[in-house]
């Protein structure tokens, strides 16, 4: 892979734990953890959970990542299935970046929802 595509992928990989980080402080140490389909807070914890959540998601794309290094490392017996592994890899690569991305809007919009219920009580800016 480029360099410039790996940069990208280990900044995408570390960002949901990098937006964690940052809210940290911001948050009080009891948030919302789940919500119901009517959108009420139905069960609270402590802020730490999230950056549990973002460690796990963290550790899920560096597990890809590995997987794709190995496929790539690997000897092939013919070209036909070297050629479909290198495929794979890029598949995984791809894929491993598209869910980082999406993990990182997702931790964003949930902690910055923790954020609003603790300053205003709802979750909707005002």
């Amino acid at each position: 892979m480029k360099k410039s595509k790996e940069i990208l992928f280990w900044l995408f990989a570390v960002l949901p734990l990098i937006i964690t980080t940052c809210f940290m402080p911001f948050l009080p140490d009891k948030v919302p953890t789940h919500y119901n389909v009517h959108g009420k807070i139905d069960r609270y914890g402590s802020k730490f959970t999230y950056f549990i959540i973002a460690i796990s998601l963290c550790a899920i794309i560096v597990v890809l990542r590995l997987s794709v290094a190995y496929i790539m490392k690997k000897s092939y017996s013919s070209d036909k299935e070297k050629a479909h592994a290198l495929s794979n890899a890029k598949v995984l690569f791809y894929l491993g970046m598209g869910i980082s991305a999406f993990e990182s809007i997702i931790i964003f919009v949930v902690l910055y929802s923790a954020y609003l219920e603790s300053k205003t009580g709802s979750t909707t800016a005002k």
